[in-house]
């Protein structure tokens, strides 16, 4: 029988690896006189060239075939176990965004700005903190106004699955505001043809005028994740109204509510919180 091509397409680029980073220096080595010394060489030396990422999948490939070799008695421990500690951690860049100290002067700004197309754009983000392209591109027949649901298809997410967006009365605000200025398209958003969406720096244009700079359009969801998870709400319900994969996938599969009665109340909290803040004296 032959593999499927996905299967063969992941074995043919494992093995491109294995070729340029490690058969290159243990390759004519026997695997029983390899040692722990050699997979920190190998690794220091993918390393050394920026490439993290790889380093840890090239370890964890060379702790797969050693634990093979252990169970067919050709070698006596694994040099590779444990070697990935040592790769040091990608800092993790985090996109422009605001801190709750700094909502007060957005939200105000929000406020006062022209409602038009772009800046009720903002406030959607705002409210919904989904991905700046899962809005540009919404159309008008994802939305339910009267069961107050945004149902994003799976073919339009980054995750590929899809996505149910409680909306909250303000939301649904914005978006009747919206439709009055954009109703004839079938795109929410739509460029400067009615047949197209809004192109991504619009939106970025937009998210930096309102913020002095300080924002950008995926900024919102760093933004919201932080202060609901401060205030306490269930990590499981943040992450899926941030439509982040669930890593146990098994649970993943059998949790088809996706914890929809909590996240309206959640995002009903959100939209209040951000009036609150919008009221602030700051």
């Amino acid at each position: 029988t032959h593999r499927p091509i996905n299967d063969r397409i992941v074995l043919k680029n494992i093995l491109s690896r294995m070729e340029k980073d490690v058969f290159k220096v243990i390759g004519r080595k026997p695997i029983n006189l390899i040692t722990a010394r050699d997979i920190i060489t190998i690794l220091q030396g993918i390393e050394a060239r920026g490439a993290l990422d790889v380093a840890k999948r090239i370890n964890q490939y060379c702790t797969q075939v050693f634990d093979y070799a252990l169970v067919m008695n050709l070698c006596e421990d694994n040099p590779a176990s444990g070697r990935g500690r040592i790769i040091k951690s990608r800092k993790v860049q985090h996109r422009p965004h605001l801190k709750d100290s700094e909502l007060p002067t957005f939200l105000k700004a929000l406020k006062t700005a022209k409602k038009n197309k772009m800046n009720l754009a903002v406030r959607l983000l705002a409210l919904t903190f989904v991905r700046p392209g899962e809005l540009r591109c919404a159309r008008w027949k994802e939305f339910d106004l009267e069961s107050k649901l945004w149902s994003i298809p799976a073919d339009r997410m980054k995750m590929g699955r899809e996505h149910i967006v409680p909306l909250s009365r303000q939301t649904i605000e914005a978006l009747e505001e919206l439709r009055g200025l954009t109703g004839r398209s079938e795109f929410v958003l739509h460029g400067q043809r009615l047949t197209k969406p809004v192109s991504d720096v619009a939106l970025i244009e937009a998210v930096k005028d309102l913020t002095q700079g300080k924002g950008r359009p995926h900024g919102f969801r760093h933004t919201a994740s932080t202060i609901l998870n401060e205030q306490g709400y269930a990590p499981d319900h943040i992450e899926a109204q941030l439509a982040h994969v669930e890593e146990n996938k098994v649970r993943g599969t059998y949790n088809k509510a996706q914890y929809l009665e909590p996240r309206r109340k959640m995002m009903q909290d959100w939209a209040d919180y951000l009036d609150q803040r919008a009221a602030a004296n700051k």
